[in-house]
């Protein structure tokens, strides 16, 4: 069975919501049970109980007091069960009900999880057992009078809530009542019948409200009695407010003197309320005053008066509202914004206020230009909100939350246009107060000839990572081989331009307008040339150059969705190709996009993707999505203008599942998390390991990285290795190949140079993770004795090849610095940070150190615990995964500093030879030494007496076995292929690298 956790509309409950927990009475503290039948003891005791408690709420039971209970005979209101027994007991006729009345059709209580969370089946149909609670309510009819109430809920701290829902469940005596009859009732078998129970608000003084709920428990329709054997949830919102509540029941089979006939009995529980959240909202400098009106009921709510700060601090329910603001004076109005309060229990907001308009001179808003703007959340979802009037003349004002993004148009009417006058246009992230003014240009005529078969974009930037606005051309003329565009175009506008055609290389740059620019005239010769063409170069485009990519998936690499959704790729070059790196202006290249099945074949019956990026689930099953891109020459880009196809190596590569249960295995995959225990909100995979950020770095002669984890007890594990080809990576598949399984339930997989595709499954669920593996090699050098061997007392250095910082770059995202940094001899060896040319920068990729003057040279000096440190300003790490197209980035003033570990690094086994000694210092501290370590065609072995020399492979396997006299000894062991085998002669064992 696949168990779904579902709590009405969310996976986790929200924190304003308070719910029934019939685990935890108050009053009594414990309900004694009569076993088997599953009842509370006191359910007929009229003298000490009239409600039963549980913590917030309060429920009725036998509520007419002593004597209501008529000696023990009766009772009526809530009564705690357990036994959830569905049995027909009508054969042994209404005393049969009598003695087992304390049933539910559902089987039992409802099941949850630690955090109260409804488990459901695969079904979506709500998990019980026998043995969990739930409340039996009968209704007593003749116990009903106004103002007092048979079947009653009371909030015990006396105040009102929003009501929200609450699950019902029929009652075994009804139910089988309705199809049968039971001597009293009759089945109800006549068109429109019904049983249904009604739930009546109470406000704060236990007065009715005058609205309710129906709920049909039971209904006959078009010939057939329709009733559940289910729990099902009851919306209660439309009550609203309430102080209270109270419940009746209906049944069509009812005596006009003596009322239902049928048993008025149901089982509920989880019945749910709302708090009002406690909100803070900031206003400021302008606008001072503001109403706050209720989209729902057209409420205005007390927001109390304002405190330092600009803030009012008051309580209101989750919701949309909108929220007026005004000037200081109260009655200037600076515009409205929808607002929409969250279920968190404590939340705050700050409003800022925009001015605007235009600064050409004499010029009138809504006579001279008019105002168009648009305001975005941070997810890129419109805010409805209107303009209002600033203080300062031919000004507008427009209202903003921190954290929205806005965008301002100045258009000139319909006479300065004539004139020739063009849009201003401006936008940005709200984190201030701000005038956004500006003159509304004077537009020019402009041409860019382009190669007849190109295309031909022309673009403005608003933010990093939104879509650049296209910018029409008034006109095209074909002539010759050419086409040429016509714009009229803003002076003073920085513009964009791209041209593409197949099997060329992209051409690309931005102008800035001016009325005497002259035309832009784009060859053929300058769209030649390979867009595959990769340049592996790191010292290429000023030090810059590398070739890899970020995508917008999650930390695992493993995206799930439902058929039908959607998901936009937001793809970056990383290293960016910008004009600077302060001015940060990038353009990015053309990409592909590839969708295979788990086989590594193309396949587009799960997932498609668009040309420009958008993926779509149109099937359910497992895909694995290829993303690359193309080169590109970027004219105004600093290092450029050539930028060279990704490395395939490094092709974006992640996993999508559609249709699944929403359920994973916890892999158990971690990486350096003691290292990032002090900062893990630096980095947002926290302890885990991150798909594109972590890279396992291995000795190339060593074939692969050995990563091991503990996944949960009973998964199976299954590897997809990249192949690496000219221009991408291609997959066969997912096997056991690589991967080797521990008696302890932990695994290794054995990662090649890509990223490889991990599947760890158990019983139906499945969770994927990519991970990223490459090969380096190292040159060790001696620094106080060039050339010589290694002594303790020498300083050396160990110089990487194929290293790469681990969060190139970004625009408004990531600033940061990278350094090598190890683990010897107890201390920690970092190498010098960069931030920007760390592939290149040889200094980067060095790491030194001292070996201890009073080393044992029998021992290697190994550098361990390898990984690269990175610190700076900017977002976590991982947080590029937050862009969106249609927000974009804004430069990030208020980065804060964060410092991670990433990724692994091989360990570094250094020789160590003796120091040289005379006569006087007597015989060498070790008995044996054998080096260099890694070896090419030869090991040298200096030995205190004759002893045997012995070479094994990892698997175990004896491949040379020669004796070794005193003294020194030259061993030919250029035999061995290269790989790491394990050295031992007499006492002295080592792992050495050929």
């Amino acid at each position: 069975m696949v168990l779904m956790a579902c709590s009405w509309l969310a996976a986790t409950p929200p924190q304003n919501l308070i719910t029934l927990d019939l685990s935890r009475p108050v009053n009594p503290e414990r309900f004694e049970l009569v076993t088997p039948k599953g009842y509370w003891t006191q359910t007929y005791n009229d003298k000490d109980f009239s409600f039963i408690d549980f913590s917030t709420f309060s429920f009725s039971h036998l509520a007419g007091g002593p004597g209501s209970s008529y000696g023990g005979y009766y009772w009526d209101g809530f009564t705690y069960c357990t036994s959830g027994d569905s049995t027909n007991y009508q054969s042994a006729g209404s005393q049969g009900w009598v003695s087992n009345q304390w049933g539910c059709m559902a089987g039992g209580g409802i099941k949850t999880d630690s955090l109260g969370v409804v488990l459901r089946d695969g079904s979506g149909k709500v998990i019980t057992q026998p043995g969990i609670p739930y409340l039996l309510g009968f209704w007593g009819f003749f116990a009903e009078a106004p103002g007092s109430h048979s079947l009653q809920t009371i909030f015990n701290d006396g105040k009102a809530y929003r009501a929200q829902g609450m699950y019902v469940a029929n009652s075994p005596w009804p139910y089988y009542g309705n199809i049968n009859g039971d001597g009293f009732a009759r089945k109800l078998d006549r068109e429109g019948d019904y049983f249904k129970l009604i739930v009546h608000g109470l406000d704060k003084e236990l007065n009715e409200t005058g609205k309710q709920v129906e709920h049909y428990l039971a209904r006959f329709e078009n010939g057939e009695l329709h009733q559940s054997r289910n729990w099902e949830w009851v919306d209660l919102s439309p009550l609203g407010e309430i102080g209270g509540l109270y419940y009746t029941m209906a049944s069509t089979d009812t005596d006009p003197v003596y009322g239902p006939n049928t048993a008025m009995y149901f089982c509920m529980d989880k019945l749910q309320v709302q708090r009002k959240a406690k909100v803070q909202l900031k206003l400021n400098s302008v606008s001072q005053q503001l109403l706050l009106i209720s989209k729902s009921t057209n409420d205005t709510i007390e927001t109390g008066s304002m405190q330092s700060g600009y803030s009012y601090n008051f309580e209101a329910y989750p919701g949309d509202y909108v929220l007026q603001a005004f000037a200081s004076d109260g009655v200037t109005r600076n515009g409205s914004i929808d607002l929409t309060l969250s279920t968190d229990t404590l939340q705050s907001y700050q409003l800022f206020t925009i001015t605007t308009g235009a600064t050409n001179a004499g010029w009138q808003p809504d006579v001279d230009y008019s105002v168009h703007y648009r305001v975005t959340d941070k997810e890129g979802v419109e805010r409805n909100s209107l303009a209002g009037q600033s203080t300062t003349a031919n000004r507008i004002t427009i209202l903003a939350l921190s954290g929205d993004r806005y965008r301002i148009e100045l258009k000139p009417g319909e006479a300065r246009a004539a004139e020739g006058f063009m849009s201003f246009d401006m936008a940005a992230v709200a984190t201030a107060n701000a005038t956004r003014t500006g003159a509304c240009p004077m537009g020019y005529s402009y041409s860019v000839q382009v190669p007849d078969g190109a295309t031909l974009v022309l673009g403005k930037k608003q933010a990093h990572f939104q879509r650049f606005t296209t910018v029409a051309p008034d006109s095209t003329v074909l002539a010759d081989d050419t086409r040429v565009y016509y714009y009229r175009l803003a002076a003073s506008q920085v513009y964009n331009y791209r041209v593409s055609q197949p099997s060329k290389v992209t051409y690309a740059g931005t102008f800035t307008m001016n009325a005497n620019l002259a035309p832009l005239i784009i060859t053929p010769e300058l769209l030649e040339g390979d867009p595959r063409r990769i340049d592996r170069n790191p010292n290429a485009n000023a030090n810059y150059n590398v070739a890899d990519i970020f995508l917008n998936i999650n930390e695992t690499g493993h995206l799930r969705l439902r058929q039908g959704d959607t998901h936009q790729l937001v793809t970056i070059r990383a290293w960016q190709a910008v004009d600077n790196i302060i001015n940060n202006y990038f353009i990015e290249p053309d990409y592909r996009y590839e969708v295979l099945n788990e086989a590594g074949e193309p396949a587009t019956g799960v997932v498609t993707v668009s040309n420009d990026g958008l993926l779509t689930a149109v099937g359910t099953g497992t895909a694995i999505v290829k993303v690359s891109y193309d080169a590109i020459n970027i004219k105004s880009a600093a290092g450029g203008p050539f930028f060279g196809a990704l490395w395939p190596e490094n092709t974006g590569v992640f996993v999508v599942t559609v249709g699944d249960a929403g359920t994973g295995v916890v892999t158990g995959m971690k990486l350096n998390e003691a290292a990032n225990a002090a900062s893990l909100p630096a980095k947002l995979a926290g302890e885990g390991i991150d798909a594109e950020l972590d890279v396992l770095y291995y000795h190339e002669d060593e074939g692969a990285f050995h990563y091991s984890f503990t996944p949960e007890a009973g998964a199976e594990v299954t590897l997809a290795r990249p192949v690496v080809g000219e221009h991408t990576m291609s997959y066969t598949g997912f096997d056991t190949h690589g991967v080797i399984a521990h008696a302890d339930g932990s695994f290794t997989v054995q990662l090649v140079n890509g990223r490889n595709l991990v599947r760890i499954a158990k019983a139906g669920a499945v969770s994927y993770q990519v991970l990223r593996a490459k090969p380096l090699k190292y040159t060790l050098t001696n620094t106080s004795n060039p050339g010589a061997d290694l002594h303790p007392g020498d300083a050396l250095a160990v110089r990487f090849t194929g290293l790469y910082h681990p969060a190139h770059k970004l625009a408004g995202v990531y600033n940061m610095s990278a350094r090598i940094s190890y683990k010897a001899d107890g201390a920690t060896l970092t190498g010098a940070a960069n931030q920007y040319t760390f592939a290149a920068a040889e200094n980067a990729r060095t790491v030194t150190a001292t070996i201890p003057a009073d080393w044992d040279p029998s021992q290697p000096y190994v550098l361990a615990n390898g990984a690269l440190l990175a610190s700076g300003y900017g977002d976590p790490y991982g947080g590029h995964r937050s862009i969106t197209l249609e927000t974009g980035k804004d430069v990030n003033f208020t980065a804060a500093m964060r410092t991670a570990y990433f990724g692994s690094l091989p360990d570094v086994e250094i020789p160590v030879k003796p120091a040289l000694t005379t006569a006087a210092d007597g015989p060498l501290a070790s008995p044996v030494q054998v080096y260099p370590n890694p070896f090419t065609d030869y090991l040298m072995v200096q030995s205190g007496s004759a002893r045997s020399l012995r070479i094994h492979s990892l698997s175990g396997q004896l491949l040379i076995d020669i004796p070794v006299r005193e003294g020194s000894n030259r061993i030919d062991v250029s035999s061995l292929p290269r790989g790491v085998y394990v050295v031992s002669c007499g006492e002295y064992t080592r792992r050495m690298v050929k």
